[in-house]
């Protein structure tokens, strides 16, 4: 996909080895995908303690395959029944949680018990430990339906129609940002939130870009004229803001909640142009304003990004964005942001 692998995890019980793999099998036949197994060297690396390794895992996959088996007997309601192993079960919500529900499939063997909260989930069923042709083709369709998700053609900013920022919003903008930027290769050195909002955006984005540092850029003055008051380089450049060479970074992500005027893109922009002249600097938004007409194709490969007019920023960033709004900012902003710090009512 683009010149990036996508990867996916699968987990089971030892029990449940050999559908797994059978599974694993299907997918791998994918071109750039990267499986990864539970019980693979790479998986869980000799030293590495087991629920960060997991942690990690379900921050760097994009898509996840776990078999529920009939792995263990259990009494419920008085009746005895089957189900999966406890830390299955553990890892399919690890996952759930970072790549999306809908990208976490879950293959039920025979009549295995599933928790009462996932009940209504669709699952793929297989009566006994291998794999059938009907199976195989749903979980096909699965990865296919992840793929075309995951790419960045898929990842053109969605409509935003509501007037608060929830944190499902919130959440899926990040990972959003993050997938445009991993599939235009582009990995930061160093990720910089703008101010409040921006932090609160660039924390959840970091969960996708693991050990890279955090800083803050604070932006100040009217909407369409802003300057940059000051900024916070991660505590490994301390010294940085006034010798600029010490953090050496090629490139640097900007997140921000809001595109509208440009006001705050053209201060930071022109600021860190100055500082680090030949660095890649890239931008990501949550929400962009009335800008659909400038979103194009970049390089050929479907990534969709936004290149900003050169009356706006005369270096022309390149910036991605998760959603985009008709409303007009100039007759009001109804859209409020209840997770910025100090909103709270």
């Amino acid at each position: 996909m683009n010149d990036r692998y996508m990867n996916v995890f699968f987990g089971s019980s030892r029990e449940s080895l050999e559908l797994m793999k059978t599974v694993a099998s299907w997918i791998e036949a994918f071109p750039n995908t990267k499986t990864i197994l539970w019980n693979s060297p790479e998986a869980f690396p000799a030293g590495d303690y087991t629920l960060d390794r997991l942690l990690e895992l379900a921050r760097t996959c994009h898509a996840a395959v776990f078999v529920f088996g009939e792995d263990d007997k259990v009494w419920y309601r008085n009746t005895e029944c089957s189900q999966p192993r406890d830390n299955v079960l553990l890892e399919w919500g690890l996952f759930a949680s970072c790549v999306g529900r809908e990208n976490a499939l879950i293959c039920r063997v025979g009549q295995t018990r599933l928790p009462s909260d996932l009940l209504g989930l669709t699952t793929i069923t297989f009566q006994g430990k291998k794999g059938t042709i009907d199976g195989e083709q749903r979980v096909r369709d699965w990865f296919l339906r992840c793929q075309r998700k995951t790419t960045l053609g898929a990842l053109h900013p969605a409509p935003f129609s509501g007037y608060e920022i929830s944190h499902e919003v919130l959440s899926d903008a990040a990972n959003k940002l993050a997938n445009m930027s991993l599939g235009a290769n582009f990995t930061p050195e160093v990720i910089l939130g703008v101010n409040q909002g921006g932090m609160v955006l660039a924390t959840l984005v970091s969960a996708r870009f693991p050990s890279k540092p955090l800083g803050m850029i604070s932006t100040e003055g009217t909407q369409r004229k802003k300057h940059v008051e000051y900024c916070s380089w991660p505590r490994k450049y301390v010294g940085a803001s006034n010798r600029p060479r010490k953090i050496g970074a090629s490139s640097i992500l900007v997140v921000d909640t809001k595109l509208k005027s440009g006001g705050s893109l053209t201060a930071v922009d022109t600021v860190l142009h100055q500082k680090f002249g030949k660095a890649d600097i890239r931008y990501g938004f949550l929400l962009a304003y009335r800008w659909e007409p400038y979103w194009v194709p970049s390089d050929g490969t479907k990534t969709w990004q936004l290149c900003v007019p050169k009356t706006l920023c005369p270096t022309r960033p390149i910036a991605y964005v998760a959603y985009t709004t008709d409303i007009d900012y100039d007759k009001g902003d109804p859209i409020l942001e209840p997770w910025r710090p100090g909103r709270h009512t």
